[in-house]
């Protein structure tokens, strides 16, 4: 599936009728929330002896991506847009194309 597939098919199951702020404070708010999801996931796992279920993750992180799909629709961006900017930008921090402590700590971008 692409980016593009994935944004129409999410896309059905957003609110309609939002205005502008409500759909970025509905998508802000909404990654906050899938991303505590995820951490408790961990928490649960690391100090209360649950399992850690790989399904389990795999949903948070695709609750997460709704909401991220749902805020870059909002910003007039695409999925494809947003991860390009991002490659984009670890090419200028890690030119040499892998991590560096140094230039994670010194950052120019």
């Amino acid at each position: 599936m692409t980016f593009d597939e994935y944004t129409e098919r999410a896309t059905t199951t957003a609110p309609h009728g939002l205005s502008w702020h409500e759909q970025v404070h509905n998508a802000l708010l909404g990654m906050c929330g899938e991303s505590g999801e995820l951490a408790d996931l961990f928490k649960k796992h690391l100090y209360q002896g649950h399992d850690l279920s790989n399904e389990d993750v795999k949903s948070e992180l695709g609750d997460a991506l709704w909401y991220v799909n749902a805020m870059a629709r909002a910003m007039g961006w695409t999925l494809e847009e947003v991860a390009q900017a991002n490659i984009g930008k670890l090419k200028a921090r890690y030119p040499e194309g892998k991590f560096n402590s140094e230039r994670s700590i010194n950052r120019t971008v």
